[in-house]
């Protein structure tokens, strides 16, 4: 006789992220986290401190919640990724995953946060909330990206809800506010068409004077081409840019991030995304 399936009480966790500058360079002055989230720091010290998250079990389930907290201080740099995409298991009952993100950036103070896209398996409801506080003095960079799921198995945009809110404060006034709701209507395969990938960048910050406008000035370059594989937009916001990109393929969308962020070396000292994507 088979079992059944198992049930899993949902679990609440956290992680908490702190960098400081300290003689010169930023180091890592808080790190903590609990199930289902983990925290690695490989590098706790440097021209700037990396983290990643991961999950026990790879991914979120139903009824799970993760709380993120992370606080740059002036003067230092911080990049945050994840150890894989995002896995958002199935919700047989319909009861969200949900990941809530809050940040501060202060002073001359820079963070990136750029995880790999979020997988929402078949029936999955998963909910995400990013809240980011900064000096204009600052520098951010957040990439949001979705695949449509495990198209291998089938599972193309088959999953029931993913919700999507960010908010950028620039010296306490609200410079951005951006949401992404996919349902019912829009998760019909059709509707879809021919892309199976979407990301939204941010930047924002005078740290990122010039990336903004190089940002802004070569989407304005880009022709438009029927059919074409990737397509994109910018529209340039109070303090920042926001670029939007629809990709036929995964590989290309995250290929087309990488070559966007090109300039991250300049703030981290290294490009920690050369070794993932």
């Amino acid at each position: 006789m088979m079992a059944g399936p198992q049930v899993t009480a949902a679990r609440h966790g956290f992680a908490r992220l702190g960098v400081r500058q300290v003689s010169g360079k930023s180091a890592l002055v808080e790190a903590s986290s609990s199930a289902p989230v983990k925290l690695l720091a490989p590098q706790p010290r440097g021209a700037s401190v990396w983290a990643y998250l991961s999950s026990y079990g790879g991914g979120l389930l139903a009824g799970d919640s993760a709380n993120i907290q992370i606080d740059v201080e002036e003067r230092a740099h911080a990049f945050l990724t994840s150890q894989s995409s995002t896995k958002i298991y199935t919700s047989p009952t319909g009861v969200p995953a949900r990941q809530d993100l809050k940040a501060v950036i202060n002073d001359n103070a820079f963070l990136a946060v750029v995880p790999d896209p979020v997988q929402c398996f078949a029936a999955s409801v998963y909910e995400q909330r990013q809240v980011f506080h900064m000096a204009a003095s600052g520098g951010l960079v957040f990439v949001d990206a979705l695949s449509a799921g495990r198209t291998a198995r089938a599972e193309r945009w088959a999953f029931s809800r993913f919700f999507s809110r960010t908010e950028v404060f620039v010296d306490e006034k609200r410079a951005c506010l951006d949401a992404l709701l996919l349902g019912a209507e829009q998760l019909h395969p059709s509707a879809m068409g021919r892309f199976n990938s979407f990301a939204t960048m941010l930047m924002f910050g005078g740290l990122l004077s010039e990336h903004i406008q190089q940002g802004l000035k070569e989407s304005a370059e880009v022709p438009v081409r029927r059919q074409a594989r990737l397509v994109m937009s910018a529209s340039p916001l109070r303090h920042g840019v926001i670029l939007r990109f629809a990709s036929e393929q995964l590989e290309l969308l995250t290929a087309e991030i990488h070559r966007r962020l090109a300039f991250l070396p300049q703030f981290l000292g290294d490009d920690p995304l050369a070794r993932k994507w």
